[in-house]
């Protein structure tokens, strides 16, 4: 979020179902049908490939006409055929405004003011216009001065499907604005609680000025680094002063290490789910990588009760997790079949006497690392099997491709 002027224009132009002018959705077949299109702030191959395939199509097909507000013409422009209205960075207000009263233009300018008044052409503007100040609110006044129907596409998936959940601290979850009575009476009904507050929410910074000074106890910081943030240097700060930190993430970071529970999430390859693209339409879609058709993933070392590691058909260990507490560990299977390795194993005989759990004791004897990752076999010898060396302190593991596994 870069400013409260998108926030606001989020809140009233996209949230619920970023009705345009008429109050009908800009879609895919609209934007492909437009005679005419401006992009702002938006480079369509870069950040919309699906949207710059339409693009390119329509020019090719019936003429459309595509113009891209930018400090150069990409690769994209020209692959569809647009035409580059030149623009310093920051100048964006003063280009829109132009285009909504036709003063002062010139060819490709005057070109492109008539454009946008033919019926169905259609104004693009991206996340970066945010960065300007006063951008988003001259693509109002254009898109009201020309006639235009006006759309805003995110670069990322999410961006939708989280104001709609009211993420914004104006709104409520079905992006409706938190001002208004009747829903919050309706959250509060679904949430189980008495009633919501009647103020609007903070936003990231307010949060993290609160956090680091004292005023917000905990946090739960889901999928966020500090660099993501405007002022990096206070969010670590907010992150080490509050009390109770949640951090829920895929990998370990610089939140999770202040955080004090981590809940580790899976990745979206690794699971189904649904998103709202830039037209507000649910998109399914199927998990890409399914549990048995992972490779090779990190797991921790079994902990058996006795120091005799009897595999199983998911796993193989380098040492014994009693005798070698730092034995590596891995799961695995072959991509497409759903079966996992073959274990060629020769478990070492446990210390006679020793009670179960713990450690041998130097000198009482159990066999190496090194002796059963070469003499490997597919049997496990029966209970009472005699020790045959003395413990040591486990050797470097092997290749596991050359010595402990076979594929199916």
């Amino acid at each position: 979020m870069h400013s409260s002027e998108e926030a606001d224009f989020l809140a009233a132009r996209v949230a619920g179902r970023g009705r345009d002018l008429d109050g009908n959705g800009v879609t895919y077949t609209s934007l492909e049908k437009a005679p005419a299109v401006l992009l702002v702030g938006f480079e369509s191959e870069e950040e919309a490939p699906g949207v710059f395939l339409r693009l390119r199509k329509a020019a090719r097909k019936h003429g459309q006409r595509v113009f891209s507000l930018a400090t150069h013409a990409t690769r994209g422009l020209e692959k569809a055929g647009g035409t580059l209205l030149p623009a310093a960075p920051g100048t964006e207000t003063e280009w829109l405004d132009a285009l909504a009263s036709g003063v002062g233009l010139e060819d490709d300018g005057a070109s492109a003011s008539e454009a946008l008044r033919s019926e169905g052409a259609v104004i693009v503007v991206g996340e970066r216009l945010a960065a300007v100040a006063g951008g988003l609110t001259a693509a109002v006044r254009a898109a009201f001065a020309t006639g235009s129907q006006l759309v805003w596409i995110p670069r990322r998936a999410g961006e939708r499907g989280a104001i709609e959940a009211g993420a914004l601290p104006s709104l409520l979850p079905g992006g409706r604005p938190a001002t208004d009575p009747r829903a919050r009476e309706e959250v509060a009904v679904a949430w189980g609680v008495a009633e919501l507050p009647h103020r609007y929410g903070r936003d990231a910074g307010q949060i993290v000025e609160a956090a680091a000074g004292g005023e917000l106890r905990a946090l739960v910081v889901a999928g966020v680094e500090a660099g993501d943030l405007p002022d990096p240097a206070r969010t670590r700060a907010a992150l080490h002063e509050v009390g109770f930190l949640v951090s829920l993430e895929l990998r370990p970071s610089e939140v999770t290490e202040h955080a004090d529970v981590v809940f580790p999430v899976a990745a979206v390859a690794e699971k189904a789910g649904a998103f709202l693209n830039w037209e507000g339409r649910v998109r399914f879609f199927d998990a890409a990588l399914k549990p048995d058709q992972m490779t090779r993933t990190l797991a921790p070392p079994p902990t058996p009760a006795s120091c005799r590691c009897w595999p199983t058909p998911w796993t193989y260990t380098w040492g014994c997790p009693i005798c070698a507490p730092r034995a590596r560990s891995w799961t695995g299977s072959v991509p497409g079949t759903g079966r996992g390795p073959v274990i060629r194993w020769r478990p070492r005989a446990c210390c006679p006497g020793r009670p179960p759990g713990r450690p041998c004791s130097p000198g009482t004897g159990c066999c190496s690392t090194r002796a059963r990752s070469r003499r490997a076999t597919t049997r496990s010898p029966g209970p009472g099997t005699p020790p045959t060396r003395a413990c040591r302190p486990p050797r470097p593991p092997r290749r596991a491709s050359r010595t402990a596994t076979r594929w199916l």
